[in-house]
């Protein structure tokens, strides 16, 4: 979850995006890889979901980020004296950067979303009743009154 929110305020910060590089977006993708399956083999399946969605929201966001470190790099190998072929690259990496700000904000949302579920399974005691799937239901009724 650390990664997703540190990845937000880069992302939306009052400063400017800082466009990232392979190196860091490799580290990252390895950082959320390792506390994923830490999360897989310890979490309840509702923790598990909402990690996975999470985890995939943050890999939607370092794709995203590798596609404008790339157009950056594309923009400045543009020939600069054809000022059409500039701008449209400057245009194409905007769009990313606006794309990228979408992502940033759905992030937010799946940040939410996990530590809601997580807050619940640590709330959950054992105490509170479960219901069984319908087929155990319907047995345990027959049996209640006697029937086979």
């Amino acid at each position: 979850m650390r990664v997703a929110t540190d990845l937000n305020e880069r992302i939306l910060t009052a400063e400017g995006y800082r466009d990232s590089t392979l190196d860091e977006e490799i580290a990252l993708r390895k950082h959320v890889h390792e506390r994923w399956i830490d999360l897989s083999l310890a979490g309840p399946d509702s923790v598990i979901k909402a990690g996975a969605q999470l985890r995939d929201c943050v890999f939607q966001v370092l794709a995203q980020m590798a596609y404008s470190r790339r157009l950056v790099e594309r923009l400045h190998s543009v020939n600069h004296e054809d000022e059409e072929a500039e701008e449209r690259a400057l245009g194409v990496y905007e769009e990313s950067l606006h794309a990228l700000d979408a992502l940033a904000e759905l992030l937010i949302e799946e940040v939410g979303k996990f530590a809601e579920a997580a807050s619940a399974a640590l709330d959950d005691d054992g105490t509170a009743p479960r219901s069984l799937p319908r087929g155990k239901r319907t047995a345990r009724r027959r049996e209640d009154r006697g029937v086979r």
